[in-house]
């Protein structure tokens, strides 16, 4: 919707492929294209000949279809000859459903967003979140610096940390906490098990976001809730605040 600059970068479906030049057969080298979001985001990749490795870029959309249903998420295959992994964290929720393995089956069709390609190893990674299917921004992203009281633990991963739901609008977010922001201290072995159960209610801080998965970047520790300013947008005029001085000078301190 914003207007179109010279210069600026953008993403275009084709619509129409390039026309015969007036007066030969040759092509005039020109291709109508269309910046609708609808076109862009439906635009699926389709197999042609001389499709390489080297030609899947991440952000395609591919038509993949179920090869394996495996315990940490589907094997699937595209284009007849590549072979790629959806974690089932990015199965169509951050927050997997508890049998989620019921809704898949070998054979089975579906459409997933291409997230990296790496030639090295010819490791494939896809996706499935709407967000990315649609070709969006995640609905719920909370502000920087945002506190929850109640933030709910949907589930504790040993060594790892905590996936949280949190309250928002116009749906719940979805965030994580790091092992190394559970606590100032650091936590001994088996204790974040001990502290934190699922169903459980914690207090944290929006600390970053990790968008292309749908998850906010969580802190759990006492000295980064206590901070009274963790953004510019906690400042307004007429607030007092607890300061250092670091140096007195002529123009002042």
């Amino acid at each position: 919707d914003a207007a179109l600059l010279p210069g600026c970068l953008l993403d275009v479906a084709v619509t129409a492929a390039a026309a015969a030049a007036a007066g030969g057969s040759s092509s005039s080298g020109v291709v109508q294209v269309s910046v609708a979001h609808d076109a862009v985001a439906g635009g699926q990749l389709q197999q042609w000949e001389g499709l390489h490795l080297g030609s899947l870029l991440p952000g395609a959309l591919l038509s993949c279809k179920v090869r394996q249903v495996c315990p940490d998420g589907l094997l699937v295959s595209f284009c007849s000859y590549f072979h790629g992994a959806i974690d089932h964290f990015h199965l169509g929720s951050p927050i997997p459903e508890e049998n989620w393995q019921a809704r898949y089956k070998p054979g089975q069709r579906l459409q997933a967003r291409l997230l990296f390609v790496d030639p090295a190893s010819k490791r494939i990674g896809l996706s499935c979140l709407p967000h990315l299917l649609n070709w969006r921004l995640p609905t719920a992203v909370p502000a920087m610096g945002q506190t929850f009281d109640q933030a709910v633990i949907a589930r504790v991963d040993q060594g790892l940390g905590l996936l949280l739901r949190l309250p928002t609008e116009p749906e719940s977010a979805v965030g994580f906490c790091h092992v190394s922001n559970l606590a100032d201290g650091q936590l001994g072995k088996g204790e974040i098990e001990k502290r934190f159960k699922v169903g459980g209610l914690v207090k944290g801080r929006v600390i970053g976001f990790r968008l292309v998965d749908a998850l906010v970047a969580m802190s759990l520790k006492e000295s980064v809730l206590a901070q009274q300013v963790y953004s510019v947008k906690d400042l307004y005029p007429g607030q007092h605040l607890d300061v250092t001085v670091l140096d007195a000078t002529p123009a002042g301190l």
